[in-house]
């Protein structure tokens, strides 16, 4: 069961940290973290990622655990406890952008097959204006 998460709008230069950290790296492993662990969701489902009232991507989910806390070696924040699911970055998939307005929390979706524009070591696409 696929599921779609907001990038909020504070944390999209956090966001893009992390990716030059993990292009420098040469792999990382990104993280979802939610309060409440989704029903029928775990490894191998896909987290889809909505950023500035558009879907941009989606990466796969590897690992699924419960934690009280973790440090982001790529920008030193820490997280408090709830579900970790871990994404490897070289799962990423940029897709062509679509509108989708952001929420708090989690959604579960279906967006069928994607058209898919660039991997992990591709930028952001650009939207058309």
């Amino acid at each position: 069961m696929d599921i779609i998460v907001t990038t909020p709008k504070g944390a999209t230069g956090e966001a893009a940290r992390e990716g030059l950290e993990a292009r420098k790296r040469g792999g990382y492993y990104f993280r979802w973290i939610g309060k409440h662990l989704p029903k029928n969701f775990g490894p191998g489902d896909r987290i889809w990622y909505t950023e500035g009232g558009l879907v941009r991507g989606f990466g796969i989910c590897q690992d699924l655990i419960h934690s009280n806390g973790e440090l982001c070696s790529a920008t030193g924040k820490t997280f408090g406890a709830g579900w970790f699911a871990w994404i490897d970055v070289q799962t990423w998939k940029w897709v062509k952008p679509f509108a989708y307005r952001g929420f708090q929390g989690f959604m579960y979706c279906d967006f069928g097959v994607p058209e898919i524009v660039g991997d992990w070591l591709s930028p952001m696409p650009e939207v058309a204006s």
